[in-house]
């Protein structure tokens, strides 16, 4: 009695077509995790863009017009950047609203640590400083998924809180050394002061702060401390996590509308796509109509190796 069975070509049939449907299987497979991941990526991308945007809104909403604002506009080298350089700009501005420290401080008077509320506060944005083998080099170079957007506050308050650095120091041009002007500005978030006050402090000590918030040399100061600038050590949260805004921010521009300019957005990069450093004390092109904010943001996971660029304009006029 004869059994029956496959052929041979039966056989070879059948693992050509189960063959393809694997393949099949593996590409919508592939695509499917494809998919999740950018979607994922995506998503962590969109919510670092609004925590920045929102974050500028609530800050420029109450923008004092009739007070110093200053910013340095500039592009540095950037090995990791495939034209060479990249935008690292400074803004700094006083502003209204309902602020609070992170931290808590023991009031001057005594008493238990408190949080400090005040309505007004000077504020700065900027690509901070990296802490790395024990020093802390600047956001140019720092890997640009791994460079960090600081926001740091100096509320204004009229209360008196233990071991609180005066930026005037008691001294023509501040605090005395650099220690104490790398607290002031990285660990104190309050200044026992006034806009008034500020607005009289010396033309040397408000260049010396100026200077260590943006960390560039602003004309007229006599300091050579250093590091200046925000310093975020992402190792060490709970001495810096009170400026960390937002991780993975490769690039921060900052423009203002300017109805002389053809393009109206300045300052803005050469054909080259260079920009030198441009320093704007007392207004900002654009201060009393728009601001236009350029950043790019990378995911943690590194699926955008070129990050995503996004624009964010804040309408002043009102």
């Amino acid at each position: 009695m004869r059994r029956k069975a496959f052929t041979l070509i039966e056989l070879l049939v059948a693992m050509g077509l189960l063959a393809i449907v694997m393949v099949m299987a593996s590409t919508i497979f592939r695509v499917a995790v494809e998919s999740y991941r950018m979607a994922k990526a995506n998503a962590e991308v969109m919510q670092k863009l609004r925590i920045i945007t929102s974050q500028l809104d609530r800050d420029l909403q109450g923008l004092c017009q009739q007070d110093q604002a200053f910013a340095v506009c500039l592009t540095q080298p950037d090995p990791n950047n495939q034209q060479g350089h990249s935008r690292f700009d400074r803004i700094v501005f006083f502003a209204n609203g309902d602020f609070e420290s992170y931290n808590q401080v023991q009031p001057q008077a005594g008493g238990p640590a408190k949080t400090v509320h005040g309505n007004v506060a000077l504020i700065s944005y900027m690509l901070a400083r990296y802490r790395a083998s024990n020093r802390w080099i600047q956001a140019s170079r720092v890997r640009p998924s791994q460079r960090i957007m600081a926001r740091t506050q100096h509320i204004l308050t009229p209360e008196e809180f233990k071991d609180a650095l005066d930026p005037n120091g008691g001294a023509k041009d501040g605090p005395k050394n650099s220690n104490d002007w790398y607290r002031w500005h990285n660990r104190q978030e309050h200044d026992h002061m006034t806009l008034l006050d500020w607005a009289h402090l010396s033309e040397t000590v408000k260049a010396n702060a100026l200077s260590v918030i943006t960390d560039v040399d602003v004309e007229g100061s006599t300091l050579t401390a250093d590091p200046r600038g925000a310093c975020v050590d992402p190792c060490d949260p709970n001495s810096s996590i009170h400026m960390l805004l937002c991780e993975g921010v490769g690039e921060f521009a900052v423009q203002g509308w300017d109805e002389d300019d053809p393009n109206h957005w300045a300052p803005r990069t050469n054909d080259k796509g260079t920009l030198g450093q441009t320093s704007y004390q007392g207004s900002f092109p654009g201060q009393g109509r728009a601001l236009k904010f350029t950043f790019t943001l990378y995911d943690s996971k590194g699926i955008f190796k070129k990050g995503r660029t996004f624009t964010h304009i804040v309408d002043l006029s009102d």
